[in-house]
């Protein structure tokens, strides 16, 4: 995370790590790595990173359930959509986040009209499309996947579960611990995230965040590119099995 001459430092490495989730610093060193031909390990041979609408889109048609959404885009600072025609569309309260992950811009929580149209305000100044998600009051499960690690195609931690007040987005003071269910159900959470992972065409780390509905486990989140901080829900649930990520990278790099 330290500032440095780019040139001197990626022409004597075979591969890097960004740890900064710092997205202006990832452009710039990024886009040069890429031109010297420099792999970055902990990430996805893509040319693009998908946003949330494309891979809802994509575990809808492979039948993962994903939660019901409404997508406003913006054009010249305003919403496209009419917004009281989506609040009357989906049950409120509602979680509205942008389309594709940002840092300066979170998930908000929203329980009405002029509050949403204020939040939608703020997004559409900022020229940013956005989600409309119905809230669902239950605790955010997730996982970390990794590729090709202790000898499995997709290995699979334990999962953490997130702990936040009612109606609250987690956020990253909120409270991580093991999750913990029965072995029956545990396989079936397995077996949703793997069936997602390969779905999406994933080629590297990703955090998968569920929840627990009556009908079953639903898939309410894929970042592919998760946070490295050691109190983050990636590295905990790695943690639950003795993962470690500097292992991990040294295994990508032979």
């Amino acid at each position: 995370g330290l500032e440095s001459d780019a040139h001197k430092v990626f022409v004597q490495v075979d591969g890097y790590v960004d740890t900064t989730e710092d997205a202006y610093a990832e452009k710039i060193h990024g886009s040069l790595a890429r031109k010297m031909g420099v792999e970055k390990v902990l990430s996805h041979k893509r040319i693009y990173e998908l946003d949330r609408e494309s891979i809802y889109r994509l575990l809808r048609q492979g039948g993962v359930p994903v939660p019901e959404t409404e997508v406003i885009r913006v054009e010249f600072g305003v919403p496209l959509k009419t917004l009281q025609e989506v609040w009357r569309s989906l049950h409120t309260p509602y979680i509205v986040r942008p389309i594709s992950h940002s840092t300066e811009h979170p998930s908000v929580f929203v329980s009405s009209f002029d509050h949403f149209r204020e939040v939608a305000k703020q997004f559409a100044e900022a020229h940013i499309d956005f989600h409309v998600v119905p809230y669902k009051s239950a605790q955010t499960i997730s996982t970390a996947v990794l590729p090709h690690y202790r000898g499995e195609r997709v290995y699979l931690p334990l999962s953490v579960t997130t702990l936040t007040e009612h109606r609250e987005v987690p956020n990253s003071n909120s409270k991580i611990m093991m999750y913990r269910t029965h072995d029956k159900e545990y396989a079936e959470l397995q077996a949703l995230l793997r069936k997602a992972y390969e779905i999406l065409d994933l080629t590297g780390p990703a955090l998968i965040d569920v929840v627990k509905t009556k009908a079953g486990y639903m898939i309410v989140e894929v970042k592919t590119q998760p946070s490295l901080r050691s109190e983050g829900r990636f590295m905990q649930s790695l943690a639950t099995t003795g993962g470690e990520l500097g292992h991990y990278i040294s295994t990508r790099f032979e």
